[in-house]
């Protein structure tokens, strides 16, 4: 299915895809199911880019004395196409395939039932299932030109602040649940004001030891970087450089100590106080460890 909203606002500037695998006859075995998108964008040496977990964009290039399955490549949430005037971006819900086998277009893997050796598998696939796939298009224009490089290992892209924000509603979709007695709550944040664009809240998990005790909460940040080649005539929110004090920023809590950790919250860095700003470089990670009085 293919779905277009008619809105002034982010969501008016997308289409959204649904496909449902249905690879589940006999004929269909030892089968690739693609979906191809064939574009204008003229991407020199079929050159795109993928992102490597989500977190920065990686270039690729298609190597034609290379057979079909060495050119595909992992994609976790994006896909890029792009030439000096136009970008396109696919973003995904799903960990798919991804590669470039001509000039404008991206074909994404979206189902396999390999059943013969040589396909990656010790033994063939009997139970597969229907399988969903969600897909977002985007299309954008760059606000100035810059020479491609030949070697697609020099060339870097970021997606926009238009594109985080498009990719975290796939990624991070809004979640109804039904509940047995009302509430009058209408609007629940644990934030007393809102983030910049750019950062954004990577993980927030509790500490807990063996007796069941809690031992605080570990908060993981990221400072995202948008591409300074494609602007918006009405920004959907700010993008200012994030300092904030982790003593200040919750609401109806009061933190009682907070310390910088390592990124996996293992080693204990310095200690924060009440005044201590924490300033995150453009693509850095830090990690804190909070707890409540």
């Amino acid at each position: 299915t293919t779905t277009i909203y008619n809105t002034n606002d982010i969501h008016g500037k997308y289409v959204y895809i649904e496909n449902v695998a249905t690879l589940l006859l006999a004929e269909d075995r030892d089968k690739e199911l693609f979906m191809e998108l064939q574009t204008s964008v003229q991407n020199p040496n079929m050159q795109y880019y993928t992102d490597s977990n989500s977190f920065q964009l990686i270039s690729r290039q298609t190597r034609k004395n290379y057979p079909m399955p060495a050119n595909i490549f992992p994609v976790t949430s994006m896909a890029v196409l792009e030439d000096p005037e136009t970008r396109l971006m696919v973003h995904v819900a799903q960990p798919l395939g991804v590669g470039s086998f001509r000039s404008g277009s991206l074909e994404f893997l979206i189902d396999r039932v390999p059943t013969s050796s040589g396909k990656g598998l010790e033994e063939p696939v009997t139970d597969n299932k229907p399988t969903v796939s969600k897909f977002i298009i985007q299309v954008e224009s760059f606000n100035k030109e810059e020479p491609l490089t030949k070697d697609h290992r020099l060339r870097l892209a970021h997606p926009s602040m238009e594109s985080f924000l498009i990719n975290d509603f796939l990624q991070h979709p809004l979640l109804p649940f039904v509940a047995s007695r009302k509430y009058e709550t209408k609007e629940l944040s644990f934030l007393k004001s809102d983030f910049p664009c750019n950062l954004v809240i990577a993980n927030l998990k509790t500490f807990i030891s063996e007796q069941q005790n809690s031992l605080g909460t570990g908060l993981t940040l990221h400072q995202r970087e948008p591409s300074c080649r494609v602007s918006s005539a009405n920004p959907p929110c700010s993008s200012a450089v994030s300092r904030l004090k982790l003593y200040d920023i919750f609401t109806d809590l009061t933190v009682k100590n907070a310390q910088r950790m390592s990124l996996t919250y293992l080693h204990e860095k310095e200690a924060l106080t009440p005044n201590s700003e924490v300033n995150i470089n453009s693509m850095e990670l830090e990690s804190f460890k909070i707890q409540w009085s």
